[in-house]
């Protein structure tokens, strides 16, 4: 089945009045357009389905937010948030690809009630696929993670990427409070 969601459906979803607005919003907005991606693909094809920009999208921009029941344990679809808590997603983020090249960040608030921002760091192209570094959330993924498509590399979480990748992305500022710590934690322990 081909997934594909117009405009006019996700404004009647998301409560829109005027859907003629410029599909652009800035880092300031704290209600961000829902309309700038949408989910393309066949569910039964190997690729499945994929969250792209239905628009160009600037640096800064929150693509969206996700929220969801808060558990102890990972799942297919979760996002770890703590050190001991996911957050269950149920909105489109499932569908955002993992690359360790990735158009969006991924930036949490656990006190928020929608705590996971999807923030464009460079500029998305429209029709691009949308995707994030799952090792910038995941300590540890769960069954041994898998293996990056596109180099080959295993996504197994930030506990075992080498130092220097570490570092970029602490220097890039990517890694949230829980990642930090649990990293603290081990080098202190060593």
């Amino acid at each position: 089945m081909i997934i594909r969601r117009t405009l006019l459906n996700n404004c009647r979803r998301f409560g829109l009045v005027d859907c003629s607005n410029s599909a652009r919003s800035n880092s300031t907005n704290s209600n961000p357009s829902p309309y700038l991606h949408d989910l393309v693909g066949d569910s039964s094809q190997p690729d499945g389905v994929k969250s792209v920009a239905l628009v160009d999208v600037s640096p800064g921009t929150v693509v969206f937010r996700e929220k969801g029941a808060i558990v102890s344990q990972a799942a297919m679809h979760s996002l770890q948030i703590g050190v001991d808590s996911h957050c269950q997603i149920d909105g489109d983020g499932r569908f955002t690809a993992h690359s360790f090249s990735p158009n969006l960040g991924v930036f949490i608030n656990p006190h928020d009630t929608t705590p996971i921002l999807f923030v464009a760091l460079k500029a998305i192209s429209c029709g691009e696929e949308l995707s994030f570094d799952y090792t910038t959330t995941e300590w540890e993924l769960e069954k041994g993670g898998f293996v990056d498509i596109s180099t080959g590399r295993p996504v197994k979480g930030f506990r075992y990427l080498e130092e220097e990748e570490k570092r970029r992305l602490l220097e890039a500022g990517l890694l949230p409070a829980h990642v930090l710590q649990l990293w603290l934690s081990e080098l202190l322990d060593a």
